[in-house]
């Protein structure tokens, strides 16, 4: 997506590993490796597989409500997962988002 220039100015969620080289090769990506996924609306980013079933829930939350969501109780991962959790902490604590107008967290 970075290479297509749609993030250019926004707030993109990826995998740790690949975060340096991701902010070197596209300098105008404000990426951030704390982030599980990120959500401006229309575009949503993740920081790898698991990270991306988080963003699945959130789009079933946000589009079809909590009602809808309760089918991740039958996931192996959170319906509730919040979506500032380093994929290498083990702190569940959320972060301040950089950009207002990204979603991190599904909230409460």
């Amino acid at each position: 997506m970075a290479g297509s220039g749609v993030l250019d100015g926004r707030a993109a969620a990826t995998h740790w590993v690949a975060a340096a080289k991701l902010a070197e090769r596209y300098p105008a990506v404000d990426v951030h490796a704390d982030a599980l996924y990120l959500d401006h609306g229309d575009v949503l980013t993740s920081a790898g597989t698991a990270s991306a079933l988080d963003a699945c829930l959130h789009i079933v939350r946000t589009r079809l409500g909590s009602a809808a969501a309760a089918i991740a109780r039958h996931l192996v991962i959170a319906p509730t997962g919040r979506a500032t959790r380093p994929s290498t902490s083990t702190d569940p604590s959320p972060t301040t988002p950089p950009d207002p107008s990204a979603t991190r967290s599904p909230g409460p």
